[in-house]
């Protein structure tokens, strides 16, 4: 600067030398503007959408710019993942970051967009404006239902990643892959169900439950074939053979029960040696005829239980022995897995590592239910049909049916029943019994019923007549018994 004065007295000028080149002037925000442009600028070049997101965490400004970038390359990230796996790479190999990324980034948003509109269409009314938001909605559903396909992650690869042991990668692919799946399906019926998007969320729950329990189903597969546990086909083989051997205890025991049952129907005299129950039926206060209903309805009830026991026994058997088969399959896949990754073939110590974690069957009893003197032992049986012919071998003989309920036909069952001092308990042919029944035999001859010692009883003179509606004169009282339930008493 030149400084100079025209004349005493006057202020002092200054003079500066003038330049043709142009000043640029900054503020600090220009600055920082500029810097930041610049670290986006070198973020997009990146070609990374990690590197995007991060700087997006920072200035959500650019969202509607960089957001979209970040967006492509995810799917082209998705694209890779899934080209990957079909390319029989090691899933265990692969980066499925991106899983969450694509989920948080393209699939939710995508859902809520479509839930949005299928509000907005259903408050519309009918016309134009509905029909453009119509098209809109199918615009974006269509997009939805794409992302389940190829060249998209499949269901294919959900059970490569399981049989590799990637199972918290399958389970976030399945979980992404199930909002698409019914929200693509929005303003349409399935199996005659309107999807709305509440219908949709409420399948999605139900869609994770239930890959939730095949996942468990899985990681004991792959702990089995990779030889974390081991010794379990022993463990079902020993319990498959727990449940056959309790099919001829129960038999016995269930043999026993009809016998004192049926020692009920025995006349006192005929009772020699042999203990109460004998000659129970025939006791003066006792009413005969409703206590031989009784013996009837008890001894088929004892049947059919042992049957269903004996069959229920014989399923689990079959089930455990498969199960047993299976695993014995998977541990030896096991071992050969161990002996690669260790270089030694030798076996695995299977007691050291054998810690059962599956529920095991319930138990079944292998006693006879205890029936009181007074009282009918009540099975809690559906009602069904039983045709089987009612054979005393010897003089006694009962041919006789009667319904219970109107609907159920009881027989009575095939009983060989044969009592004279002594008396066995026999005979268990099979533990798989069909649903024909079982025959108790116990040997001697039986004399049959001819009347009852105690009064006039006439009822059993011939045997019963059908359905028990036979004539019984005791003392002038005329007995013509009514539709017996399976809970009657005195």
């Amino acid at each position: 600067a030149v400084f100079n004065k025209e004349s005493d007295g006057d202020d002092c000028l200054v003079y500066e030398t003038m330049s043709t080149e142009k000043i640029a002037l900054r503020s600090v925000a220009d600055a920082d503007s500029e810097r930041i442009n610049n670290e986006a600028l070198k973020a997009c070049n990146t070609n990374n959408y990690k590197t995007i997101n991060e700087f997006l965490s920072r200035y959500n400004s650019f969202e509607s710019s960089l957001g979209k970038i970040r967006n492509e390359l995810i799917l082209k990230s998705m694209v890779q993942l899934a080209k990957d796996l079909n390319d029989g790479k090691k899933p265990a190999d692969l980066d499925f970051s991106v899983v969450d990324d694509f989920q948080k980034y393209i699939v939710d948003p995508l859902a809520n967009e479509a839930r949005i509109l299928y509000k907005e269409l259903a408050a519309l009314p009918d016309g134009p404006e509905k029909k453009e938001k119509q098209i809109e909605l199918d615009a974006i559903l269509t997009q939805i239902k794409s992302l389940r396909k190829a060249p998209y992650i499949e269901s294919k690869h959900v059970e490569t990643l399981l049989t590799a042991g990637q199972f918290d990668e399958a389970s976030k692919i399945q979980s992404y892959r199930l909002t698409l799946q019914h929200h693509s399906q929005l303003g349409k019926k399935v199996e005659n169900v309107l999807i709305t998007p509440e219908v949709a969320q409420a399948r999605i729950n139900d869609g994770l439950d239930s890959f939730e329990i095949a996942l468990a189903d899985k990681r004991r597969e792959y702990e089995v074939k990779t030889g974390q546990v081991t010794g379990k086909s022993q463990f079902y083989a020993s319990l498959a053979k727990k449940y056959r051997d309790q099919i001829p205890v129960r038999t016995a025991n269930y043999t026993k029960a009809v016998q004192q049952e049926y020692l009920k129907t025995i006349p006192p005299q005929q009772c020699g040696q042999m203990r109460s129950p004998c000659g129970y039926c025939y006791q003066y206060f006792r009413n005969t005829q409703r206590c031989l209903q009784r013996v009837v309805q008890t001894t088929d009830g004892l049947k059919r239980s042992l049957t269903q026991l004996n069959t229920q026994d014989t399923q689990i058997a079959a089930e455990l022995d498969e199960k047993s088969a299976q695993y014995a399959a998977w541990e030896a896949e096991g071992q050969r897995y161990v002996a690669t990754q260790s270089g030694d073939s030798e076996e695995t110590d299977e007691d050291d590592k054998y810690s059962p974690d599956d529920i095991t069957p319930p138990a079944t009893s292998t006693e006879a239910p205890v029936v009181a003197d007074d009282q009918v032992y009540n099975f809690d049986y559906q009602q069904q049909q039983f045709n089987n012919p009612n054979q005393f071998q010897g003089q006694n003989q009962f041919q006789n049916q009667f319904q219970f309920q109107g609907q159920n036909q009881f027989q009575f069952p095939n009983y060989n029943m044969n009592m004279q001092g002594n008396y066995n308990y026999n005979q268990y042919q099979s533990p798989y019994m069909s649903n024909q029944g079982y025959n108790f035999n116990f040997g001697g001859n039986n004399t049959g019923f001819q009347q009852n010692p105690w009064g006039n009883n006439q009822s059993f003179n011939g045997g019963f007549n059908n359905n028990f509606g036979f004539a019984n004169q005791n003392n002038g009282y005329q007995f013509m018994p009514n539709y017996y339930g399976p809970n009657f008493r005195n």
